[in-house]
């Protein structure tokens, strides 16, 4: 679980502080014009993808949603602003600035997970 929040310039960050800390997702990420990459804490992949949910929190409402690709490593995620991709530099043209962020919850499953056993 993990907060992505974008700051003052648009470039998104894993919020890592005194009151939010993230757990099972790495602090490091990709952003690209495309989307942001987040990835499995400690950069190890799992032997398969478990499921990943992303919600908008403050401002960002159902106007910014984030929809992503999992994988074993991490996912891809495109944000999108009333339904349509956009760069995700370019958030604070849709949203005051300050005005939100994403709550990702997102869990992956290691050998032994068909006995119950699992990695957040």
């Amino acid at each position: 679980m993990a907060i992505l929040r974008p700051d003052e310039d648009g470039q998104w960050f894993i919020q890592n502080d005194v009151d939010h800390r993230p757990f099972g997702i790495d602090t490091y990420i990709e952003q690209t014009p495309d989307s942001i990459k987040i990835f499995t804490c400690c950069g190890a992949p799992r032997d398969f993808a478990g499921s990943i949910q992303i919600n908008g929190d403050d401002q960002f409402g159902t106007t910014i949603t984030g929809h992503a690709n999992l994988g074993i490593g991490g996912a891809t995620i495109e944000v999108r602003a009333n339904g349509r991709k956009i760069n995700p530099a370019d958030i604070w043209s849709y949203l005051p600035p300050g005005g939100g962020n994403f709550w990702i919850d997102m869990s992956m499953m290691s050998a032994g997970a068909e006995t119950g056993s699992s990695d957040g």
